[in-house]
């Protein structure tokens, strides 16, 4: 099973109850006025530098939508809005230095987004995602404002994708992601891929971060009292994609901490309880069959050569640390939007 994660406002006369009506009327007007350009000043903004990873200028429209989308998916598990801030600006931060890591390592090997092939496939794909809302009748407008992008912001995210997709051919003709099936099938068989298990608690709405960590850690107790891994998976883990008898997977396809976890267990062995973001994962590492990995040779292969891309991504990324912008560190929570 393969996985590929917005006028609030009686009296004795007439004269007094139209003169109220008036200042109120008035009160609403330069209300709305007020309002009218701060959005319109705050729109402005959305060219204005947010900061740099490395010597990259990260524009404020690409860091508010990773920073909306962040808080849209970790506001239900934390109350404390400043927490929260933090919280989401940390992880945002991250997911920038990962995006400029991308374009870091194509730098080194002299591959850029201002490539004309790379910009040509970036208009295709943009073109053709386009055409698809088209003649599905849907708005694509109204989704790019559901995912609090702007146009720039997707068209650049798909540069960065055709980019990498430039930068994994590269890299395989340089040698530096092995092509040879010999030598692939040998790392599939060893640790190039894991077969694993996971009872994962999810943090949904309404529910507290640290009361699924108490879920968790009671299921963790039921495996360490000896029940089957396969009934504790199925009473407990809430995700729909993930039962007992697992997946294999590569590095890269899975959060890396819990990778790396599964990566140090013994088969029929399972972790402690890894805390995430949204939830808290229990994972259990399977026996290998090595005729399923010659049977799926092709996929596992291609999943196997992704993951060697993200470690040298990650590699990139360690190097990059984000600096906010005076502007940036002037704006609250609240004031992103």
């Amino acid at each position: 099973m393969q996985r590929e994660r917005t006028p609030r406002r009686r009296m004795r006369t007439v004269l007094v109850i139209l003169a109220i009506f008036a200042v109120a009327a008035s009160a609403v007007l330069i209300f709305r006025a007020v309002k009218s350009a701060r959005e319109k000043a705050y729109l402005a903004s959305f060219g204005t530098p947010a900061g740099t990873v490395g010597g990259y200028t990260v524009p404020f429209d690409l860091y508010r939508a990773f920073y909306l989308n962040y808080r849209a998916q970790m506001k239900n598990s934390m109350t404390d809005r400043a927490a929260l801030d933090r919280a989401v600006r940390a992880r945002t931060e991250e997911a920038l230095c990962g995006l400029y890591g991308t374009v870091s390592l194509a730098a080194s090997v002299s591959l850029f987004p201002t490539d004309s092939d790379v910009k040509v496939a970036a208009a295709e794909n943009l073109d053709a995602v386009k055409t698809y809302y088209d003649e599905s009748a849907m708005d694509f407008t109204q989704k790019l404002e559901k995912e609090h992008m702007t146009e720039s912001v997707y068209a650049y995210l798909l540069t960065v994708d055709a980019l990498e997709e430039k930068l994994f051919l590269k890299l395989k003709a340089d040698g530096a992601i092995p092509t040879d099936d010999a030598a692939l099938l040998d790392a599939l068989c060893a640790d190039g891929v894991l077969h694993l298990s996971w009872i994962w608690i999810e943090d949904g709405r309404g529910e507290r971060h640290e009361d699924n960590r108490a879920v968790a850690e009671e299921a963790l107790a039921e495996l360490k009292g000896g029940a089957p891994y396969a009934l504790i998976c199925a009473r407990y883990s809430e995700d729909g994609q993930m039962d007992a008898s697992g997946a294999y997977l590569c590095y890269g396809e899975m959060p890396k901490a819990a990778y790396t976890a599964a990566q140090g267990l013994a088969e029929g062995e399972y972790s402690g309880v890894l805390e995430e973001t949204d939830g808290y994962r229990i994972v259990c590492r399977l026996a290998k069959d090595e005729a399923y990995i010659l049977e799926n040779f092709d996929d596992l292969k291609a999943a196997y050569q992704s993951g060697v891309l993200y470690q040298k991504i990650e590699g990139a990324r360690d190097g990059l640390v984000f600096v906010e912008s005076d502007y940036l560190r002037g704006l609250s929570g609240e004031d992103i939007h």
